[in-house]
C-alpha cells in the first residue's frame, strides 16, 4: 500500500485503501510506521474496510465494477457469510466534487425497488439509515475521494455481483494508480 508514503493526497489514500480492501488484495503496509502521519494511520487502521478485505471464504471472491452514467466508478463485493454488499464509489474527476446515487437493483444488492436496505458508512461505522430503491449521498464526493458503504437488503436471495466486469474493475484501478504515478502527481514514490 502507498498510504503514508507522502505521494498521495488524503483523498487518494482513502480511495487506494478502500479499493484494495474491496478487491481483497493483500493489505501490506508500505510506509515507515515510525514516521507515518496520524491521518494516514487512521486510514490503515479502519476496522470496517479491513473486515471487508478479510473474506473467510477462500476462492469465493465476488467483485464487480460498474461505470454508471451518473457516476464514473463503483465497485461492489458480496460478503458470503453475512449476505451484505460492500460498495466503494470513487470520484475519478480531477477537479470537481460529484453527487452519488446508488440504485440497489442496478448494483445487485436488491431484487426489486421495494426491498428495504440498510446502509452503513464503512469509514465511520455509522448506520446511515434504511432506504428503498435508491440511496443518495447528501454531500458531493471530493475529487479522488470515495464513499464506502455496507448495504444489507431484506429478502435478497443468492446475491451475486456482476462478475463479468471483475477484470474491468481491476484494470481500471491499476490504470488510475498508474496515472497517479505520473511525476506531476507523485513527487516521492518509495
Amino acid at each position: 500500500l502507498e498510504v503514508g508514503n507522502h505521494g498521495l493526497t488524503h483523498e487518494e489514500e482513502r480511495s487506494h485503501f478502500a479499493l484494495w480492501s474491496i478487491v481483497k488484495a493483500p493489505l501490506i503496509i508500505g510506509c515507515d510506521l515510525n514516521t507515518v502521519s496520524d491521518e494516514s494511520l487512521t486510514i490503515l487502521k479502519n476496522k470496517n474496510l479491513i473486515a471487508v478485505n478479510q473474506d473467510p471464504q477462500e476462492g469465493r471472491l465476488s467483485v464487480s465494477g460498474l461505470w454508471l452514467s451518473s457516476y464514473r466508478g463503483l465497485w461492489s463485493s458480496l460478503d458470503h457469510d453475512d449476505g451484505f454488499f460492500a460498495v466503494v464509489a470513487v470520484n475519478w474527476d480531477d477537479e470537481e466534487a460529484h453527487p452519488l446515487s446508488l440504485d440497489f437493483v442496478e448494483i445487485g444488492a436488491a431484487d426489486d425497488q421495494f426491498t428495504e436496505c440498510q446502509v452503513i458508512d464503512l469509514w465511520t461505522g455509522n448506520n446511515i439509515g434504511n432506504y428503498r430503491g435508491v440511496y443518495m449521498e447528501t454531500v458531493p464526493i471530493k475529487s479522488h475521494d470515495n464513499v464506502s458503504l455496507k448495504i444489507k437488503c431484506n429478502n435478497k436471495k443468492a446475491a451475486t455481483p456482476n462478475s463479468e466486469l471483475h477484470a474491468l474493475s481491476l484494470l481500471t484501478i491499476i490504470v488510475f494508480f498508474i496515472k497517479l504515478a505520473d511525476p506531476t502527481h507523485y513527487t516521492n514514490l518509495h
